[in-house]
Formats: C-alpha cells, structure tokens, sequence
C-alpha cells in the first residue's frame, strides 16, 4: 500500500522504495530485540515448566511425610458388608478413618416409614372448591412451652421467631451440658439427637455446635428463649415446645392444585414439614422426614375433610447390631450407631435376614498417596530428561548433533542425579526397612520409577510404623533438595524474575526503535513529499512550455 501523505497526495513509488530501503536497516534492529524477547519467552516458559513439576512433586512428597500438615498416609478403613443369604441387599456402610476394627451382625425388622394422611374428594383438581379459611402447618397458631426448672436451664419461654430463622416444630428438645477443658459448655438438641442452630449466646450468628455457658437470658431465634444457670453441674435439661406453625390462607376461588402448591410453598416449621400431593381427586399430606417424632401436626379450618386417619403410620428404624436393639428415626445417613461409621439401611432390609458387616484396617489411602508422588516424579523428571538431552540424526551421511535446552545445565544435571540417588539407595532411620524397594518402588532401565501397589499395601496392614518411618527419612531429603528450587527464595523463582526483567528491558528498547521510527519515517515522507511537490511542479512549467511551442530539455529532470 503506498504511504499516504494527505488525503489527494500519493508518493511515487520510486520514493516510498527509496524510504523503505533506509528503514531497513533500523528495521532489522527491532528484528533482532523481537527475537531476542522471543527466545526469552522460551526460556521463562521451560523454567516456569520446571517449577510447576517440581512444585507438584514437592507436595506430593510433603504428603508422605508424617509430621507435615498434608500428611496423608494415615491407615483407614474399609467396610464391608456380606449379606447372610447370598444376592439380598440389607445396608450399605463407609468407615472413617477412627471407626474401630471389629464384626458386628445387623438384623433390621423395621424400617423408618414417614407420616401420610388423606384428604375427602374433592369436586375437581383444578376447578375452585368453593372453601376459604386457615390451614396450618406445623401447629394450631399458638405457641407453648411444658417445663420444669432443672440443672442449667431455669426458665423457657415463648418468643417471637427472628428474622430470617424458621421456627422449631413442635417436640421434645434437650439442653445438653459438659465439661470441656474446664469450661462449662452447652447446646441444643431435638428429639432425634441432632444438634439445632441458635442464637450464639454473645449475639454473633447462629450455631448448632457447643457455646461456652454463662448465666442470663437467651433468645434462640426459633420460638423461645432460655435461661441459663452456670452454677449447675454438667447434665442434659429437657422441655417440651409446641410450635406456633404457619398459617396458609385459602381462599374460595383455589382449586386443589392451588391448596397443594400453597402447603408446599411455605416456610414450614423445622422437623415438622410437610408436604402435599394429589392423588385423584385427593390431598395427601406426607411428613417430609420418617419416624415417630416427625409425624403430621396441621389444623384444618378449611374443611378439605381430613379424618384423622392414617394413610401411612409414622415409625422409626428397628434393627439390632451384635443383638443390641436400635432404633432410629431415618434409614440412612446412621452415624451414631457404630462410631466412625455411617450405615444407610436398604429399602427391602425388613425382608432379608440380615448381614455382616467387617470394619478393618486399610492402606487405600496410603497406596493412593504414593501413587501420587510417583506419577509427580515420574513427570518432573522425564521432562529434564529430555531438555537435557542431547540427540543426533544422520543426514546426507553425516551425525548432526541437537542439543537440548537445558544440556548444559550442570544444576539440574545434579537435580536429577541426586534424586534418582536418593530413592534408589539406602537411608538410616530408626524403623527396620532401609529401602524404598522394600516397599515395592523401584526404577525400570529408563530410570522411571514404578510402584508394586500389592506389595505396597500388604506392608502397610504389616508394618506401617516403619514404612512412615522410611518414607520420613527419605522425603523430608527430597524435600530439601527440592527447596533449592522452589518456593519464592528458590532458584527457579529467581531466574523466572530475571527473565521478567529482561524482557521488560527489551519491550522498552522495542517500543523505543518503533518511536523512532515512525519519526523517521514521517520526517523522510515529509522531505520525500517536499521533492514529489517540486518535480510536479517543474513537469507542469515542461508541459506548459510545450504547448508553447517553446521546448524544453527539463523533461530529463522528471
């Protein structure tokens, strides 16, 4: 495209040629920086390359080491569950890592049903059922408190409901008291034993968990307040609240469809909720949760005809482990029955004979955790392996040598070296295993390391004090060396900087030569411009001459 000079002047191309060949030259500066930053682009990006690896494998080997706070060798457990008759489902279970080795025999007889009522049939399902008046939820509309002053707890009252919190539903509550670290502490707990959110005691949030305990007045926020004493000893207080509910207004132009949608709309008291459904030309009302102390509490002063009568009768969880009777008020999500481990009932337990369950010792977590720092190391060394490479292919009979990037690297020459030392040979520590080989990691001819899971496993269960104490001796080692590397005083942190800087001096030096040349370049069209101008004007005086008839030897200057 030929250089603009304004908007009806052109430079000859002859001229605009002329300028580009004196460019060049500085052209050819910017050129060079341009490569330059581009050969330090590549740098950075292998160094930060190598940091990440190494970062990585720096965790994972911090993660063998038993003192380090991402410690992750710790033996576990594993549950498993074998069913007296062969193919019946009765439970499942997960163990954590504090549950107890041991067998325990589960025989359920009953499983935890939720409470259902039904309505009368209704004219229509969509047609308005020409009835109006209150439904509630969860209560009769007024609220009530059943105690006697006892231990900590001398006094509970009603009181409105916060801001935001739902109020608790009708039923048994426990104000649980103990001793913790020479502190009086307490909190609040339903009928099922599950720990309900209040009002902190100093007035910041709320919380289900335990609160230090000092004498005075508590509004829990969820339709009473307590008064506390902390002159009582440790001990559970209970007290029995009748929720207040919530109102759902019918209106006579509602049809069954709208009732349903307004019951399951509302904010329901917490533990009594209910749900609604249709089924004909019927309202069921369901309990959302099972068990007895979740059965349907709702006042129909509407006239849906409601009877009393139960669709479904509430019932908790029955079951025995090693004999001992349970009962419980869900099928699943049991944490409190064996500790450490979470039982989740089967829907057709009640007709299976039961099962074994075998809570033991496993080393998955551990296995998984080597697996890691393997497949970590693996990776950080292979990828210096290659840039330190130095290759060669044969062309037109003759060996051309390629040499990797980091070839000459002596530093991560020694990395590596040092590395593949220290996992291969032996180390002093005060257990009895003195090699990682013994714990099934060894080096193939590439000097990959792999991992024997099976024999890794089997001398965890066995031996698990010396395979930590192997692996701390080994990997705190690995640990300083990578620390050379990594982290922000480490050497690669310190290279990547000066990287930056290099290349925020070469970005200046660039932005500096294209500043430059753009003045030049417009000082060289200016003065080319000025020539264009005056070679014009000296063809216009020819050609007028030659119309003349006059002649003229100027045409030799254009």
């Amino acid at each position: 495209m030929p250089t603009s000079i304004s908007s009806n002047t052109t430079l000859n191309v002859v001229f605009r040629e002329a300028i580009e060949s004196m460019l060049s030259v500085d052209r050819a500066s910017v050129t060079r920086l341009e490569e330059q930053r581009d050969t330090v682009e590549l740098r950075r990006a292998l160094y930060r390359d190598i940091q990440s690896n190494l970062n990585a494998l720096k965790s994972a080997a911090r993660a063998l080491i038993s003192t380090h706070s991402s410690y992750a060798m710790g033996q576990g457990r594993t549950a498993v569950v074998t069913p007296f008759t062969s193919g019946a489902s009765v439970l499942t279970a997960t163990a954590g890592s504090d549950a107890i080795p041991g067998e325990y025999e589960i025989v359920v007889s009953k499983l935890a049903k939720a409470h259902s009522q039904v309505s009368g049939v209704q004219a229509s399902v969509d047609g308005a059922l020409g009835k109006s008046g209150e439904f509630w939820l969860g209560g009769t509309g007024t609220a009530s408190v059943s105690f006697s002053p006892a231990g900590a707890l001398s006094a509970v009252e009603v009181a409105d409901v916060a801001e935001g919190q739902r109020e608790l539903g009708s039923g048994e509550y426990k104000l649980e008291v103990r001793l913790k670290d020479g502190k009086k502490q307490f909190r609040l707990v339903d009928a099922d034993g599950n720990a309900v959110a209040i009002n902190r005691l100093n007035g910041k949030g709320t919380t289900s968990t335990w609160q230090d305990l000092t004498s005075g007045e508590l509004d829990t926020g969820r339709g009473f307040k307590i008064t506390l004493d902390d002159s009582a000893g440790p001990g559970d207080v209970s007290f029995t609240y009748e929720a207040r509910g919530v109102k759902v207004e019918i209106n006579a132009g509602d049809s069954l469809r709208d009732i349903a949608r307004k019951i399951n709309a509302a904010e329901q008291t917490e533990g009594r909720e209910i749900s609604a459904s249709i089924v004909g030309k019927q309202l069921v009302l369901t309990a959302a949760k099972t068990g007895v102390n979740h059965s349907l509490i709702y006042t129909d002063n509407v006239g849906l005809g409601f009877t009393g009568a139960d669709l479904v009768s509430p019932q908790d969880a029955e079951f025995t482990v090693n004999g001992l009777v349970i009962r419980r008020a869900s099928n699943t999500g049991l944490t409190d029955v064996i500790p450490g481990v979470t039982l989740n009932l089967s829907p057709d337990a009640e007709t299976n004979s039961g099962a074994r369950l075998t809570i033991k010792p496993s080393a998955d977590a551990g296995v998984k955790a080597v697996e890691d720092f393997v497949s970590k190391y693996n990776t950080a060394l292979n990828h210096l392996t290659s840039k330190m490479a130095i290759t060669s292919t044969v062309k037109d009979d003759k060996t051309v040598y390629n040499r990797g990037p980091l070839s000459g690297d002596y530093s991560f020459r020694s990395l590596r070296f040092d590395l593949i030392h220290r996992l291969s040979g032996s180390i002093s520590n005060a257990g009895t295993l003195k090699n990682l080989s013994q714990i099934g990691l060894t080096y193939d001819d590439q000097f990959t390391l792999k991992l024997d899971k099976t024999k890794l496993q089997e001398i965890l269960l066995e031996r698990p004090d010396d395979v930590a104490k192997l692996l701390d001796a080994v990997m705190d080692q690995v640990d300083r060396m990578l620390g050379r590397f990594t982290g922000d005083s480490g050497s690669l942190a310190a290279e990547i900087d000066s990287f930056d800087e290099q290349l925020e001096t070469i970005d200046s030096r660039i932005e500096t030569w294209n500043k430059r040349l753009a003045d030049r370049e417009a000082n060289l069209i200016k003065q080319y411009a000025a020539l264009q101008a005056s070679l014009v004007s000296l063809q216009n005086q020819v050609q007028l001459a030659g119309l003349l008839g006059l002649g003229s030897t100027l045409d030799m200057y254009y």
